[in-house]
């Protein structure tokens, strides 16, 4: 019974590591595109940041 539910239990596991290695192995492929994606979302982060700091850097300089 144990060695049933044990076999059973590989079988879901299977079932499971399948589409997620093929997931992995897709995400590997487009891999690239989301370096170009990354890359730039990480420039506009950066733009963003600096208008906050300089903003932050103006209000301090009216003594806020």
């Amino acid at each position: 019974h144990c060695g049933s539910v044990g076999t059973r239990n590989e079988k879901v596991w299977e079932d499971v590591e399948r589409p997620y290695q093929q997931s992995i192995a897709a995400a590997q492929r487009s891999a690239k595109l989301t370096v170009a994606v990354d890359k730039r979302e990480r420039r506009e982060l950066r733009c963003f940041h600096s208008n906050i700091v300089m903003e932050l850097d103006g209000l301090q300089s009216y003594g806020i």
